[in-house]
């Protein structure tokens, strides 16, 4: 049996229900709003997790990649996911297509606009 010395209290007024940031990593996590819904896209590593807001309910789990996942972006229901090299593109769990080329990895994603990818 542990000691009560080594036991420590949670409090009562602030315990958390839900908590997000328990899993994710130095790669920060992306908000997006589709119709009255929020999501939240998170990495996990290899992978990817889409959180619904409103109630923290994971909504679908992304597919493991052979490499750890740098930045993420969110254009409408499309996640971007930038890798060692590409730029993979998910609709959902579907892989859309990939953006090669880079000559480092792509450490930060952004639009600009409606036509324009920025890594």
């Amino acid at each position: 049996p542990a000691s009560r010395a080594f036991h420590v209290r949670e409090s009562a007024l602030f315990r958390p229900v839900r908590s997000l940031g328990m899993v994710t990593e130095d790669v920060p996590i992306v908000a997006v709003t589709l119709g009255q819904a929020d999501f939240v896209v998170a990495s996990i590593g290899r992978g990817f997790q889409v959180f619904e807001c409103k109630h923290l309910r994971l909504a679908y789990i992304g597919p493991r990649l052979n490499e750890k996942i740098r930045a993420l972006l969110c254009v409408g229901e499309v996640v971007l996911a930038s890798l060692k090299r590409d730029i993979v593109a998910f609709y959902k769990l579907t892989e859309l297509g990939r953006f090669r080329g880079h000559s480092q990895p792509a450490t930060v994603l952004q639009t600009i606009g409606t036509a324009y990818l920025v890594s």
